[in-house]
């Protein structure tokens, strides 16, 4: 079996990113992967193409505009497909919005299954009001999928209940992480004048870290040595820092942007802050729970169901309740080191091993 796969993300070009280890794992499902990655010279460079291994092949689109970017997705997979034997391969994307509708185009011209993949929750408010285009668009191209794959049984619910799309096409299989095999480290949160705050996301609109940096301030108010090390890069990092001098918090908020492993960010970190609007699933959570870093979280992603009672949940998006979520997390140290075990517990008992989530990824591309 033969897979080609339409999406965005970069960090593929990178051999040590945590992507391009996953998809090397995965491919080893297939007999070959093809991935196809939308590119733009003028931001990205002219990108060569990657063998990641033997049956791995990441492809970027080299576009010369974001509008040509589809155009030149396209084009790549029909000449893949019109030199393969056709009824080998099965498209999938990575989300299904523009792409999805590639997907669909792609899926019928040659008659090949087509899996579309959901990572988002665009099920929240936020994202309906925000990304309303998108959200129409996601509706039709899951409708016309062989199969949606989904990374939260809430999402599943939410494709049966308001889409009406038969549970036996949808399939729930989170990210993958490897198990924490090695025991939870001996670690006493004991919160003083200096707590460390981590943020680990992409620096865009929905991930609400401006409304982090407003509540860190209200925080140093009180705790006056704190540090807050941001993790991630975007296109809203020149507005950020901006309002970090604007706050005059530049001594105390580090932006390190991307990087290969946030592992040791977590491991030194007394709290990992999480302020989305909303999230599929929350891969940071996931991270953190596995090494023992306590969190303080918008409701979102798996904060909702898995960890609810392993973590600190704000009862809103905005600066007054995020800083109370944060304040009453290191007003209580006891209670943070209980959710730290409790959050490591529970992950430790979801999560699969590489043969089990190799297993479950090749069911869903067996038709």
């Amino acid at each position: 079996m033969n897979i080609i796969s339409l999406g965005s993300d970069r960090t593929l070009f990178n051999d040590k990113s945590n992507a391009a280890t996953r998809l090397n794992m995965l491919g080893e499902v297939f007999d070959k992967t093809v991935i196809i990655v939308h590119t733009l010279v003028a931001r990205d460079g002219y990108l060569q193409k990657r063998q990641l291994s033997r049956s791995v092949t990441v492809i970027p689109t080299n576009s010369h505009s974001k509008f040509f970017m589809l155009f030149d997705m396209f084009r790549i997979a029909k000449n893949i497909l019109r030199e393969a034997r056709i009824r080998e391969w099965v498209i999938t994307t990575q989300d299904p919005f523009f792409v999805g509708l590639l997907g669909v185009l792609l899926s019928r011209k040659y008659a090949i299954p087509f899996v579309v993949q959901l990572h988002a929750d665009i099920f929240s408010q936020f994202f309906r009001k925000k990304y309303l285009i998108q959200y129409l668009i996601a509706k039709y191209v899951c409708r016309q999928a062989k199969r949606v794959r989904v990374v939260r049984g809430t999402l599943q619910q939410n494709l049966v209940s308001l889409w009406g799309i038969p549970q036996d096409r949808i399939v729930v299989l989170p990210v993958y992480l490897p198990i924490p095999y090695e025991p939870l480290q001996e670690r006493k949160i004991e919160i003083n004048k200096a707590p460390a705050v981590l943020v680990c996301a992409r620096l865009s609109p929905e991930k609400n870290i401006h409304t982090a940096l407003y509540a860190f301030a209200q925080l140093k108010k009180e705790y006056d040595q704190a540090s807050l090390t941001i993790v991630g890069d975007g296109i809203e990092r020149q507005v950020l820092e901006k309002i970090v001098r604007v706050l005059h918090l530049s001594d105390a908020v580090s932006f390190v942007g991307w990087q290969t492993s946030i592992k040791n960010f977590l491991l030194k970190s007394d709290i990992l802050l999480v302020t989305s609007y909303f999230e599929g699933y929350g891969m940071v959570m996931v991270e953190a729970a596995s090494v023992g870093c306590p969190i303080v979280t918008t409701p979102v992603g798996i904060a909702e169901d898995l960890l609810a009672t392993s973590v600190v949940i704000s009862n809103g998006y905005d600066v007054d309740s995020i800083t109370s979520a944060l304040k009453d997390a290191l007003q209580d140290p006891n209670t943070l080191n209980k959710n730290r075990v409790s959050a490591f517990s529970h992950i430790k008992k979801v999560l699969l091993t590489e043969s089990e989530y190799k297993d479950f990824y090749r069911a869903i591309f067996t038709f």
